[in-house]
């Protein structure tokens, strides 16, 4: 009856032997899996800054060299032939400044004039419509 005792003993502790090996040898996967997570994002974190920067670059550079719609705010527009319109794939904004004698200076200035006399009294970002 010892030998059978014994046989169990020896038994159980192979099988919390490898109930042992399991644990460790699945601690160390999740481990594997956080660190890869944690690798992951922050590559994520990397790129999303780099296209953030990107994007802010552009936004500048777009707003130094060109009028952003006043009616859309996604496009920008072209003053031409005493005409302020959406750039093709806008929102079609076409406003004719002819008789007022506006360039594209003119029409910046009188946008930038208008946002910022806005800003003066409200907080909410301003926004055109058209009546």
């Amino acid at each position: 009856m010892r030998e059978d005792d014994a046989d169990v003993a020896i038994t159980l502790a192979d099988d919390e032997y490898i109930d042992l090996l399991l644990f460790i040898e699945q601690s160390i996967k999740e481990e594997m899996q956080i660190q890869e997570g944690e690798e992951y994002l922050a590559r994520e974190d990397a790129d999303l800054d780099e296209e953030s920067a990107a994007l802010e670059e552009e936004w500048r550079l777009r707003e130094q060299d060109n009028i952003v719609c006043p009616l859309c705010g996604r496009q920008t527009v072209d003053v031409r032939y005493g005409t302020v319109m959406c750039k093709v794939g806008g929102c079609g904004f076409r406003l004719c400044v002819q008789d007022e004698g506006l360039d594209r200076d003119a029409v910046r200035e009188r946008l930038d004039a208008a946002v910022k006399d806005h800003s003066q009294y409200c907080m909410a970002t301003a926004r055109f419509e058209l009546n």
